[in-house]
């Protein structure tokens, strides 16, 4: 299974598919519903950090109310940071910045965030049951390729 088409993965796919569309379109269509929704964005964020001030895939559950909490609430679990509505920066510090009727590489933006939640849990399964070697010690490569040659063995048989 590709590690961009897991179960999870899709739903975080899927979830901010939705936001762009809605939001895209709102802020094209309705702008004093965009500019009131650009408001409660800074606002629910800001409530959701008073809360809890480290938000993970244990707690993120509880700060779930409506899609808006639902975009912000994975976007801090997966070490994001929302300035605003129209711009948040990667756990690089790399910055997307958006403005409503201008082309912007939504799909982009959207791998860059599954990136974010697989490299999490590739750090994961480095820390899983004293697996803390996994990063630096286990030839990548030549594993992969014993196993597509395992796979491909067994195929043909």
């Amino acid at each position: 299974m590709d590690p961009m088409d897991t179960p999870f993965a899709r739903g975080i796919k899927e979830l901010f598919v939705l936001w762009f569309k809605v939001i895209l379109h709102v802020a094209q269509t309705q702008p004093q519903v965009f500019a009131d929704t650009a408001n409660s964005f800074l606002l629910i964020k800001d409530s959701i950090l008073q809360k809890q001030s480290t938000i993970n895939f244990d707690n993120m559950h509880q700060h779930i109310e409506g899609l808006v909490s639902h975009v912000l609430v994975y976007l801090l679990a997966l070490n994001w940071t929302p300035h605003s509505i129209m711009e948040w920066s990667n756990p690089l510090g790399d910055k997307y910045q958006f403005t409503p009727g201008q082309p912007f590489p939504v799909m982009t933006l959207i791998f860059d965030i599954l990136d974010s939640y697989h490299a999490l849990k590739a750090q994961d399964a480095q820390n899983h049951y004293q697996g803390a070697s996994l990063n630096s010690t286990i030839a990548w490569h030549q594993s992969l390729q014993g196993n597509r040659y395992l796979k491909k063995q067994k195929r043909d048989q």
